[in-house]
Parts: C-alpha cells; structure tokens; sequence
C-alpha cells in the first residue's frame, strides 16, 4: 500500500500566512512615528513715515498767485517688510502739473520701497491765485 502523505494543520496554517504577507505586503513587524515640538510666529512691524520737506506752517506750500513751487515728501520704510507707496491728490489736482515719480497729475506711480528705505515725491504746485489748496495722502501695502 503507498503511503499518504499527511500535513499537520500548523504547516497549512504557515504556509497561508507566508502566502497572504506575499501578497498584501504585510509583514508583522509595526513602525510608530511621533513628533514634538513648538513653534511661534509674530506679525512684522509695519511703519511707513512721510515727512515733508521744503513747505511751511506744518505741511502748506505757499506760493505767489500764478507762481509755482516744488514740495517734496519723504517716504521712508521703518518696516520689518518691503512696500509699495504712492501719492495720492484729494483735491485740489487741477493746481499739481506733475508728481514724480512718474505718474499722472493726480497719482504717482506705485514704487517699492525696501526695509529702511526712502523716497522722495516732489509734487509741482502751480496756481493762479493765492489760497489755491492741494490735500493729498500717500498710500502704501506691504509687497507680497
């Protein structure tokens, strides 16, 4: 009579496992990862100043009628970030023949100014009669 061969269960059992890891690409060991830590962030100062130069009785630049005067403006950045500025003519626009930087009569061009630097704006006022007022502002944004 011939012999039959006989497999334990174990041994189907192993060879299952060995077979399904293959296939699925499990294997029994497990890896754990973990991470600590802090971090912390603060907003960077943001101060832009605009002093004027050339003009009188605390931002007025006075001029004969039908004269005309060049006042400037100095833009500095005291800013932990680089901006863009410009001025800006409120009223008063038919008086300003020009603004440079370049731009039209009534805005400068937008120009960047990095940390600690200045500008100086110089706005050409013209009028023909005494009393004629110019209000502008300067605008400026933090560059991106």
């Amino acid at each position: 009579m011939k012999k039959k061969k006989t497999y334990p269960l174990i041994r189907y059992l192993l060879y299952l496992l060995i077979v399904t890891m293959t296939v699925t690409g499990v294997s029994l060991s497990r890896y754990a990862t973990s991470v600590t830590g802090t971090d912390q962030a603060r907003v960077a100062k943001f101060d832009v100043t605009v002093t004027p130069s050339g003009w009188t009785n605390g931002g007025t630049a006075a001029h004969a009628a039908g004269g005309s005067k060049a006042c400037d403006l100095i833009v500095t950045n005291n800013s932990e970030v680089a901006v863009y500025a410009r001025l800006v003519i409120d009223s008063g626009a038919a008086n300003v023949t020009s603004i440079s930087p370049a731009g039209t009569a009534t805005t400068s061009a937008w120009f960047a100014l990095a940390i600690g630097g200045s500008q100086t704006v110089t706005v050409n006022i013209t009028g023909s009669t005494t009393g004629n007022n110019v209000q502008m502002h300067v605008e400026y944004e933090q560059i991106d």
